[in-house]
């Protein structure tokens, strides 16, 4: 997690926003298919889906999905 986070948007994990972390928690199925400076679209499309599972389990609200992914 430490060097995706620096990797991916040169910070640390606790400095990360909550769109920048669900970006990162949808790399560990495919982490070269996922990169935003390639595949923009289909991280985007992961991330939509690592935040619809929060929503299921309670983390975040379902309304705030569309906010969090405008946030960067």
């Amino acid at each position: 997690v430490v060097n995706a986070s620096l990797g991916y948007f040169n910070k640390k994990p606790n400095e990360l926003t909550l769109s920048e972390a669900s970006i990162i928690a949808g790399l560990p199925n495919a982490p070269s298919a996922y990169s935003l400076t390639e595949h923009k679209d289909l991280a985007v499309k992961r991330q939509r889906q690592v935040l619809e599972a929060m929503a299921k389990y309670k983390y975040i609200k379902t309304s705030d999905i569309e906010s969090i992914i405008k946030e960067d």
